[in-house]
């Protein structure tokens, strides 16, 4: 991929997506003020393909995925001051990931939101958004014993708020524990998430997939009230 090609889009985002811009800054602002996301912790990526193909800034022959990703080392407390420091451009075609700017490295759980991002295309109303924070109330319940069965995990939050059965009928996924940012726990995420629209990696935090970013955050919000209830009624 050209870089010349990829610097003339990133410079565009903010001026033809200026909405995506914005929910962007107002979601990661609200994550950290939730205390979600401590120093650098958590991490989104956005596949902006059909907006730039909409925008007509690639064609709609392009044989390549574009994400908008984290920026290694950034923090959701300063996106919204500087939304385009805190994130990196990829494309990726032919299973190859073009980068830029220059240099800068998306964050280390790429491996696990490219697994992630690939298995959506195959699915009709393809999610878009991945977000990932570290909510105190999730990973608490990710350490319990109810976590090693997730039949009876589900059920147990299911009954706790009734916007679970509304929203996330189809309950949640749970990863078992792996190294952050390894490709065991991208690999683990893709093979158990199914058709969920959210996931749990085990004593690490918790993942939402949407159609955009308001979407995947109500997700969030749910799972993590339903979660604080589940302690409250213990």
């Amino acid at each position: 991929m050209n870089s010349n090609h990829l610097k003339y889009i990133f410079e565009a985002v903010p001026v033809r997506l200026p909405h995506l811009i914005s929910t962007l800054c107002d979601i990661a602002s609200r994550i950290w003020q939730m205390g979600w996301a401590e120093a650098n912790a958590g991490n989104v990526s956005v596949n902006i393909t059909q907006d730039l193909i909409d925008q007509y800034l690639i064609k709609d022959a392009d044989p390549g995925q574009y994400y908008l990703v984290s920026r290694t080392g950034s923090r959701y407390r300063q996106i919204s001051s500087d939304p385009m420091a805190a994130l990196v451009l990829i494309c990726v075609a032919d299973n190859q990931d073009s980068i830029y700017p220059i240099g800068a490295r998306p964050t280390s759980e790429w491996n696990s939101h490219k697994a992630l991002q690939k298995m959506f295309l195959g699915r009709q109303s393809s999610p878009m958004v991945v977000l990932h924070v570290h909510p105190d109330e999730v990973i608490a319940v990710s350490k319990s014993e109810l976590y090693s069965d997730q039949e009876r995990f589900c059920k147990a939050l299911l009954d706790t708020l009734p916007e679970m059965k509304y929203y996330l009928s189809e309950g949640i996924a749970l990863a078992p524990y792996e190294e952050a940012g390894s490709i065991e726990l991208a690999i683990a995420s893709a093979d158990c998430v199914s058709n969920c629209k959210a996931l749990i990696w085990r004593e690490h935090g918790l993942l939402a997939f949407g159609k955009d970013l308001d979407e995947a955050f109500d997700y969030l919000e749910i799972i993590c009230k339903a979660a604080r209830i589940y302690f409250l009624t213990k």
